[in-house]
Parts: C-alpha cells; sequence; structure tokens
C-alpha cells in the first residue's frame, strides 16, 4: 500500500511539473484566490441550467454534469464542475472533465478552461460493472476506506470531494474526486480521481490515481 501511495505521490509531482511548463493561466485547477468550495456537490437546478448553457457550443463530445466543486464572484461568477464526457469521434473516449464556467451579470454563460483525465467515467455500458453514483455526496463507507488506505500514509494529501462511482468485486472500489490538500505536492487547489479498494476484511488500498491536464481541444 505505501509503495501504491508513493507511485501517487510521483504522479502528483509530476503533474506539477507537466502543468508548470503551460503557463501561469493553465497551469492548474484555479480553485485559489477567492473561490469558495461548494458546501455539497450535488447539482441544483440553477447549476444544472448554468453547465447546460455553457457547454451547448462544445463540440468533440457530449458532457454531463456530475458534481459542483465551487465558485468565485467576479464581475458575474466563476464555476468549477466536475462532468462525465464521452466524444463523439469513430472511437469514443468515456472519462471525466473539470470545466471552469463564466456566468456574466447578464445571465450568459461560457466555458474558461477544461481540464481532462483518463479515468473510467462508470457509464453501465463500460466493462467493469462500474455503477455511477446517484448522489455525489461522499458516504461515509467511501470517506473511511480511502482513511484506511492513507492510514501509514500522509492520510492529509488527499481529501475527497464527491463519490463518482462503485464497483462490487470481492469487496468494493469506489471512485472518488479527491482535492489534493499537500501544497508540497502539487499546487493549491488541484484535483485527482482516485480508485480505493477495500476487501471482505476490511482492508483497503489506493489502486488507481488519475491527475486533471489542460484539454488540447
Amino acid at each position: 500500500m505505501k509503495k501504491i501511495f508513493a507511485m501517487i505521490l510521483a504522479c502528483l509531482m509530476l503533474f506539477t511539473l507537466q502543468t508548470a511548463a503551460l503557463g501561469e493561466n493553465n497551469s492548474r485547477i484555479p480553485l485559489a484566490g477567492g473561490w469558495s468550495r461548494a458546501e455539497s456537490p450535488a447539482l441544483t437546478p440553477e447549476i444544472r441550467e448554468i453547465a447546460e448553457t455553457a457547454m451547448q457550443d462544445i463540440a468533440g463530445a457530449e458532457y454531463t454534469p456530475v458534481a459542483y466543486i465551487g465558485s468565485q464572484v467576479v464581475a458575474g461568477t466563476n464555476y468549477c464542475l466536475l462532468f462525465k464526457y464521452v466524444t463523439t469521434d469513430s472511437d469514443p473516449i468515456s472519462s471525466y472533465a473539470l470545466v471552469t464556467i463564466y456566468k456574466d451579470l447578464e445571465g450568459n454563460a461560457d466555458v474558461l478552461d477544461i481540464f481532462d483525465c483518463e479515468a473510467e467515467n462508470g457509464s453501465p455500458d463500460l466493462l467493469g460493472g462500474w455503477k455511477p453514483a446517484d448522489d455525489p455526496t461522499v458516504t461515509d463507507a467511501a470517506r473511511t476506506a480511502l482513511e484506511k488506505a492513507l492510514k501509514d500514509t500522509d492520510a492529509g494529501a488527499l481529501s475527497p470531494v464527491a463519490l463518482l462511482a462503485t464497483q462490487l468485486v470481492s469487496g468494493t472500489n469506489y471512485a472518488l474526486l479527491c482535492e489534493v490538500t499537500s501544497s508540497a505536492l502539487s499546487p493549491e487547489g488541484s484535483y485527482m480521481i482516485v480508485h480505493v479498494y477495500e476487501d471482505l476484511s476490511g482492508n483497503a488500498e489506493i489502486t488507481e490515481s488519475y491527475a486533471f491536464l489542460p484539454s488540447n481541444g
């Protein structure tokens, strides 16, 4: 388990170096500096409407909002949301993206940034039996599994934000959106999707982790 977590920390450090090379404006998911974290990741009708308005002209993929991450008051409001997406090309890819949306004072909504990752999005038609969460609120069971997986490590390095999917095997797999809270490892406000496996005896470990990087699209 320690070896797996060390690999995750190495991934975080690589993520930091890669994104820093892309320039200050696109170097990280911008949830520091005046951003307020959402009290709940659940999507309200207002947030869904903002998401649909902003994403309607984005070509190349179909986007579905999954969780509300935070907001920032400017001359209008910036919103950060997690989306599932499926590309519309001949070899479709199903994954997740963190999207920053700006809504102006007149109600117009536009996309500012898209950060993609390579995690499976839990769609029921994917192999492996992942079941999307009906509610993105992190359950006690998922939170406890992550805490146990981080027990002998820097448990403060990852904080669960949203439950994305579960998978019943000989035990349970959880797919979680996590905030990286250790500034020594990655810029403040960066996020990862983490897969946690808990066996039938209650032992847990992190099996996969996926960083978000700015979209090339």
